[in-house]
């Protein structure tokens, strides 16, 4: 019998998965700044049974009608108030390399 050396806590450490949770959470908080939140969000693991490989998912819950009706008006609010900052605002070069 061949003699394996004990694990430790580092051994469940997946850097795929924390960047996954990075990415996540990123998503997330994006929408949570202008008010919306996703009750039922989660991460979903890859499928690997079947070809091609399915990626990590974020599936961001059942939106029932009247949510996706509030999350657009709220979208639109923002990028209605973004339009006009930027209709506002004196344009600025971009810096070298952009």
């Amino acid at each position: 019998m061949n003699y394996l050396p004990p694990v430790d806590h580092s051994y469940w450490d997946n850097d795929e998965y924390d960047d996954v949770k990075t990415a996540a959470t990123n998503f997330i908080n994006a929408f949570r700044r202008m008010g919306i939140t996703f009750v039922d969000s989660e991460i979903r693991w890859p499928r690997e049974c079947c070809p091609p490989r399915i990626d990590y998912r974020i599936n961001l819950g059942n939106i029932s009608l009247d949510e996706a009706k509030e999350i657009t008006e709220l979208v639109n609010e923002t990028l209605d108030q973004l339009e006009r900052y930027r209709a506002a605002e004196t344009p600025v070069p971009l810096r070298q390399g952009q």
